[in-house]
């Protein structure tokens, strides 16, 4: 007579263990356990935090830091959105001042004239580059500059040398001679004077002798004799028979 002696077939649970790392969820199989991981964790055991940078998520040449279940996207300026997918519109904050246009490129103005800086904030200063020649001084303006020229000099920039002779100050056909900051009038005879403007007196000088009257004339003289003389200047006296 043969006696069978019983056993009794006990299951092993591998989940007794606990395998399953960082909050994961351990499932029994048979002679095995799957874990199921809380986002953010993976692999046999949940033991591997997920890089969700690993796929290039961010766009543009943006810089991904890898978070718990999340990825934080740095974009290069220009650039906005989760994955710097959207270029920024740097004309909606209405940087551009004193009246410059706004052109959506990657952060620039267009300044109106007279205006420069990264927002047209600061006022170009035209004479900067020393416009004025001739020991000119250079004001500044808006969009503009004023030269003021010393003695002899004219012109936007005092370029010119002043010609005094242009306004015709020599009357009376006298001839103009150009000096600085001055001129010189060469008078016709009969004239004189700054600007020949003064005719002549030749009777100034009495050129009439022995009580002779003297007439002025332009550039000469009359001398009317009295009785018994006679000459130009009333100089010889008269010879009767």
């Amino acid at each position: 007579m043969f006696v069978t002696e019983g056993f009794h077939d006990t299951k092993t649970n591998e989940c007794d263990s606990n395998p399953c790392q960082n909050d994961g969820t351990c499932y029994d199989l048979i002679d095995a356990y799957n874990c199921t991981c809380v986002p953010g964790y993976e692999g046999k055991n949940c033991e591997n935090q997920t890089n969700e940078c690993d796929s290039n998520p961010c766009q543009n040449n943006g810089t991904c830091y890898d978070l718990i279940d999340d990825y934080n996207c740095i974009c290069v300026p220009g650039y906005e959105g989760k994955n710097c997918e959207n270029q920024m519109n740097e004309c909606d904050s209405n940087p551009c001042q004193n009246n410059g246009t706004c052109y959506d490129l990657i952060d620039y103005c267009i300044c109106v004239p007279g205006y420069e800086g990264k927002n047209c904030e600061n006022q170009t200063n035209e004479c900067d580059s020393n416009p004025c020649q001739n020991n000119g001084t250079c004001y500044d303006l808006i969009d503009d500059y004023n030269c003021i020229c010393v003695p002899e000099y004219e012109g936007k920039n005092c370029e010119n040398q002043t010609n005094e002779c242009d306004s015709n100050p020599c009357q009376n056909n006298g001839t103009c001679y150009d000096l600085i900051d001055d001129y010189n009038c060469t008078c016709v005879p009969g004239y004189e004077g700054r600007n020949c403007e003064n005719q002549t007196n030749e009777c100034d000088s009495n050129p009439c002798q022995n009580n002779g009257t003297c007439y002025d004339l332009i550039d000469d003289y009359n001398c009317i004799c009295v009785p018994g003389y006679e000459g130009k200047n009333c100089e010889n006296r008269k010879s009767f028979p």
